[in-house]
């Protein structure tokens, strides 16, 4: 009497293992862009809401609220920046305090990588002596995953600046002197 085998070879195993192991590879890496996006697109509302609130109470008060003056508030070394950027969201605290945004936006990954800055230097700072219009500089760091707004532009606040902060496709640099209307 023969003995019926059934079952799978070594080989048939090997290959749906193999099936498994690279759409496990395609849901991972799927999965991991819908979060950048995600995260990219909180920053685009949150910016967005900033410039708002930033505007109205320009609007109220007449100038542009004031950044911290501490160097690195932000807690991350080595960029030479002086400006306003705190874990807790402090240096909105003028905009919040004044009701012009409910509440200090976070990024949704906040840290020396990924932030939210805001600068409002002097006019005639980073060898701007001819300069009179006030501006300010609102820095979003992001991942990529979504598009920069069109006014995210490279901004030198005059002619022969020592600083010029450059725009692509993580570093959105929204300047006032850039934005419609």
């Amino acid at each position: 009497m023969k003995k019926s085998m059934s079952g799978f070879t070594l080989v048939e195993l090997a290959i749906v293992i193999a099936v498994i192991a690279v759409l496990a590879v395609i849901t991972i890496t799927a999965y991991g862009g819908i979060q950048q996006r995600n995260r990219d697109t909180k920053r685009l509302t949150d910016m967005n809401n900033i410039v708002k609130a930033i505007d109205l109470y320009r609007g109220e008060k007449g100038s542009y609220p004031v950044t911290s003056t501490t160097a690195s508030a932000n807690g991350c070394t080595g960029n030479g920046y002086s400006y306003s950027w705190a874990t807790d969201g402090t240096w909105l605290s003028p905009l919040v305090a004044g009701d012009y945004i409910d509440s200090a936006p976070l990024p949704p990954q906040n840290n020396c990588t990924y932030w939210y800055a805001y600068l409002n230097p002097a006019p005639t700072a980073y060898n701007c002596p001819s300069r009179t219009k006030p501006y300010y500089i609102l820095w979003i760091k992001t991942e990529g995953a979504v598009a920069a707004p069109n006014y995210s532009k490279t901004f030198t606040p005059c002619v022969g600046a020592t600083v010029t902060w450059t725009a692509n496709s993580t570093n959105w640099i929204i300047a006032s002197d850039n934005l419609p209307g």
